[in-house]
This record gives C-alpha cells, structure tokens and sequence, in this order.
C-alpha cells in the first residue's frame, strides 16, 4: 500500500470517526484548547491500538488526527452555558441592534462602517445590552455579551468590543484621551434610555441616528 493509499484509509477510518465525534460532542462545553487537545488525544490513543507498524505510520497518524480535530472543531460548534431566558432576551436584543446597525449601514455603509468602531458605539450597546438584560431579570454574563455581538455581526463586533475596552483603560489613565471616557460614557447612557424604550414597547433608534452622522438623544 503506497503512501496515498494509507492516508486516504487513515482519513475514511469508521471508528476513528465515530469516536472523534462523540468525543467532539461530549467536550463541547469547554475551552477551545481543551476541546482540541480532548478530540486530538483521544485520536492519537485510538491509532496506537488499531495501527500496525506505528513507527512507520506515525507522520501519516499525526497529520489525520490534525485533520479530523480540524473538521471536528468547525463543525461541532460550543455548546451554550446560557439558559432558555437568557437566550431569549439575548435574541431580542440581538435583533434590535441589527436592525438599528444594518438600517445605518443601508443609509450610508461608509460613514456607519466608521461610527461603528469607535467608543460611542461600544458604550451604547454596553449600556443597552447590560440595561435590558438586568431588567429582565439576566445576568449581563461576558457570555451573553459574546453570543448577543456574535449574533449581529460576527466576530466584527465581538473584536471591536475587546478593542475598546483596551482604548478605554487607557483613556481613564491618560488626561489627554478625556474625550474618549466622555464618549463611552455618552454612549452608555443612550443604550439604557433605548433599553428602556424597547421594554416599553417603542421602538430603540439612537445607535441608528448616531451611525447616520446625527446626535444621540437622551429622552
């Protein structure tokens, strides 16, 4: 058997799949690193006991086992620590801050693309996120934040969020980034006055307004 052949069988392997799945599966609830090294170690002491010649076959056994983990990892997506009521306040901020978002974006993508990275912006969906979950009785959970961002516009906002905040640690120990801490500031305050509106059945429009190049408002 040429060396083709025996990746091409290594890869195919019924059982080695079966028990990467369940293994994937199983460990979903955890960190990335400890699902890769879960899913690639389990495969690599599976291969010990069914492969004859491992010497040989070792570089074959490693690049399947990175594949399949690969595979797996894309696939089977982490399952969510956050219960039914989360989730569902989750989804209905989730929906409110893409509409707002993708409404500016169709108004003017450039000026909004701009706005959307800057402190304003990451205060006023803090301050909203945080605002309408506390009332609804959630935790405001780095968890729900995360699946809340990723929800709108994956892994963009989610970056921006982590950005900004590093921006805002400086700007509170640095005078002259004053402006910064003003900004965060102001944007939070939006957010909650818009949290308080969607809870009473109106409709939140100040990220919109202020990704369309007009001043947030405050009543």
């Amino acid at each position: 058997m040429d060396i083709n052949q025996e990746i091409l069988t290594a890869i195919l392997d019924p059982t080695q799949w079966i028990v990467a799945i369940l293994t994937a599966f199983f460990v979903r609830q955890y960190q990335l690193g400890l699902r890769i090294n879960a899913i690639f170690l389990v495969q690599i002491i599976l291969a010990v006991f069914m492969w004859d010649q491992l010497s040989q076959q070792g570089l074959i056994l490693v690049l399947v086992s990175v594949f399949r983990t690969v595979v797996l990892l894309l696939l089977i997506k982490p399952r969510s620590q956050l219960n039914a009521d989360a989730l569902k306040v989750g989804n209905i901020i989730g929906t409110e801050l893409h509409r707002q978002i993708i409404n500016a974006l169709t108004k003017n993508e450039q000026e909004a693309g701009v706005l959307l990275n800057d402190l304003t912006s990451t205060g006023y969906m803090f301050g909203f996120i945080e605002k309408f979950a506390k009332d609804g009785g959630v935790d405001a959970s780095d968890e729900l934040f995360s699946h809340i961002l990723d929800s709108v516009l994956p892994d963009k906002l989610t970056s921006n969020f982590k950005r900004n905040y590093e921006r805002l640690i400086l700007a509170t120990e640095v005078s002259v980034l004053g402006s910064e801490v003003i900004n965060f500031n102001a944007g939070v305050s939006a957010g909650r006055v818009d949290a308080d509106k969607l809870r009473s059945g109106e409709l939140p429009i100040n990220l919109e307004h202020y990704l369309s190049g007009y001043k947030i408002t405050m009543n």
